[in-house]
């Protein structure tokens, strides 16, 4: 864990990024996103339908999953309460049915992901991904961040911070940094200093806040 206040105040006098980084900005943005989606139907695939705790969790990512799409949940609804409160004789179908729906899903958000990545090359991305974060509210932009932050490169990492910190306030900025103090090792963190071209000693702890 780090303190991000020190680093953040380096980074606020930082110019905001070129146009020229947007598309790969917007392929990362989608890379985390693939990531997420492949991840939650492998869970829904696995699902144990007689272990409550499992099926809590597989559908607590399903939600999560839902909110990131911008999918609304009320198509999942149904099926998600009876896997969580239905019989058990009615569970494994339950299950492979949402398994399809999953499927059906993926395959056509895969396909809305490719067709933004070339609308970005030409430059008529209907959507900047920073203006995406901007909507976000705290909570679900450190929702985003935690699914992000283990499929993105520090690199990677910097394009979508250089993107908030050209679309948002700087207290969201900051807010940003702490979730990723939170969840990045030294060696993660110190490269992400790197490539956003911020001394280490910006990114080391405050002394203060170490006492603390």
């Amino acid at each position: 864990m780090h303190a991000a206040a020190p680093f953040a105040h380096a980074l606020s006098r930082r110019a905001p990024p070129p146009d020229a980084a947007t598309l790969d900005i917007v392929v990362a943005a989608h890379k985390a996103t693939r990531h997420f989606m492949f991840e939650t139907l492998v869970r829904i695939g696995s699902l144990d339908v007689t272990d409550a705790h499992d099926v809590d969790g597989a559908l607590n990512l399903l939600e999560r999953l839902l909110d990131v799409l911008g999918e609304p949940r009320d198509g999942w609804r149904d099926a998600m309460h009876a896997l969580r409160h239905g019989a058990a004789s009615q569970r494994r179908g339950i299950a492979a049915q949402l398994y399809r729906d999953m499927v059906g899903l993926v395959g056509h958000q895969l396909v809305r992901l490719q067709l933004d990545e070339k609308r970005a090359r030409v430059g008529s991305l209907s959507e900047p991904v920073g203006l995406r974060l901007q909507r976000l509210d705290d909570e679900e932009l450190r929702g985003a961040l935690t699914w992000m932050e283990g499929a993105l490169t520090p690199q990677e990492l910097a394009g979508l911070l250089d993107e908030l910190h050209a679309s948002t306030s700087a207290a969201r900025f900051h807010s940003a940094l702490a979730v990723l103090a939170e969840r990045m090792d030294e060696d993660r963190w110190n490269r992400l200093a790197l490539a956003l071209g911020i001394s280490q000693a910006a990114a080391e702890p405050a002394a203060d806040a170490l006492a603390a």
